[in-house]
């Protein structure tokens, strides 16, 4: 069934709940949230809807708005979208705010095809779009590594002139990391460079990461040149994803050097790094160097007692 309304959101509406977060109906909103997470999933929305009518709130925008606020806390996604279109049914407006809720609850219960349904419905029903919309069916497509949804998201949001911010990008390059898509994760990292996007920590270690599962050991040096060139923060998970790069490709060269810049610099290695780097001399048959930084891993653990730890 699409979503049909008759008139749009008055000016005195229009902010919805945006600003006031759970403060529509105060604490109840919060404390119902924490009550249904260790709920089954098909009674929140007779959950939500008991609790509605005990403090005897009208079925309005505000009451709709707070439900389909809950069920996107508890990831109760079916009960999110059904609360939207019986809103729309009894004839009680709605607004991006709802909407970008719902949309966030699909995303949450990995239902992007709802997500995208809904997306899409709201051309249909003259309810805007916002930049949080588009992140919030951005973050939907990540969860299940649908990349191409993703991209296809920041063309639109070009075409419709919204702005596109690191987040969103973030989002996209993750989707494609876990779809194994490394090529066009490096592709949007260049492209958040050419459109003046600050490229941030979480972007280019999700395009490392990508890199890491495709075996680009070359593209994933690269990229840490350049996070260290553009003064991006480099963590612990970056040298792991380059170092497991250089290992998938052999290279336990690069990998072993990877170890020594960890051990001259404020980052810290731990046991993935150290056996991402054993591997790499594994497969390139440097037997005597694999064990020996066997060993310095072990002799580190026992002296820190702990798995992270400056060798």
């Amino acid at each position: 069934m699409e979503l049909k309304v008759d008139d749009k959101m008055p000016s005195s509406m229009s902010g919805g709940i945006e600003g006031n977060g759970d403060d529509t109906l105060g604490s109840p909103s919060d404390r119902l949230a924490q009550s249904l997470r260790h709920r089954d999933e098909s009674s929140a929305a007779d959950e939500v809807l008991r609790c509605l009518r005990q403090q005897r709130l009208e079925l309005n925008y505000y009451g709709v708005a707070a439900a389909i606020n809950v069920c996107k806390k508890v990831g109760a996604w079916s009960e999110a979208v059904q609360f939207l279109r019986d809103a729309v049914m009894h004839h009680v407006e709605i607004d991006t705010v709802c909407c970008n809720s719902a949309i966030s609850a699909c995303g949450k219960g990995k239902a992007w095809q709802q997500a995208l349904q809904l997306f899409l419905e709201m051309a249909d029903i003259s309810v805007d779009r916002s930049r949080i919309t588009y992140g919030a069916a951005t973050s939907a497509f990540v969860k299940v590594g649908e990349w191409q949804q993703a991209t296809q998201l920041l063309h639109d949001m070009e075409h419709c002139s919204v702005e596109i911010c690191n987040i969103t990008y973030s989002a996209a390059i993750s989707a494609c990391e876990k779809a194994n898509q490394w090529q066009q994760a490096s592709r949007l990292l260049q492209r958040m460079s050419d459109d003046r996007v600050e490229m941030d920590n979480i972007s280019c270690n999700a395009a490392m990461s990508a890199c890491e599962k495709g075996g680009a050991w070359q593209q994933a040096l690269q990229l840490l040149q350049s996070m260290s060139h553009d003064h991006v923060d480099t963590d612990t998970i970056t040298y792991n994803a380059a170092a497991s790069a250089c290992a998938k490709g052999g290279e336990w060269q690069q990998a072993v050097q990877l170890l020594c810049d960890m051990q001259h610099s404020i980052v810290k290695s731990n046991t993935t790094t150290y056996l991402a780097v054993v591997s790499a001399c594994g497969k390139g048959k440097q037997w005597v160097q694999a064990l020996k930084l066997f060993c310095e891993m072990a002799d580190a653990l026992v002296k820190k007692g702990t798995t992270t730890f400056n060798a």
